[in-house]
């Protein structure tokens, strides 16, 4: 796995917002082990549960089907596209 960029944005004094840049496009250095999924899990488990952000954005390369069905499995939604790159959401549970 590569390195993740993060921004964020606060919308409203008690709303924080922000997208990641997308480390499953980086060189793979977890092969094929499983560890995207579990990873992006962790990783939203600090940005909403510790931080407090009620939205989180991925876009991935839209033919870079393991991540694409990595962030799936973290809880990412599909939102939009442009044929070459995806816009990706995940929102906690209210």
């Amino acid at each position: 796995m590569g390195a993740v960029a993060l921004f964020g944005e606060v919308v409203e004094a008690d709303r924080v917002e922000g997208g990641l840049g997308d480390p499953f496009g980086a060189v793979d250095q977890g092969g094929d082990r499983g560890l995207g999924p579990d990873a992006a899990r962790a990783l939203i488990s600090c940005l909403c549960g510790t931080l407090g952000w009620r939205r989180v954005t991925v876009d991935p390369v839209a033919t870079n089907v393991r991540a694409v069905r990595a962030w799936e499995k973290a809880g990412f939604r599909c939102m939009s596209g442009d044929g070459q790159t995806l816009v990706m959401e995940y929102r906690p549970a209210p």
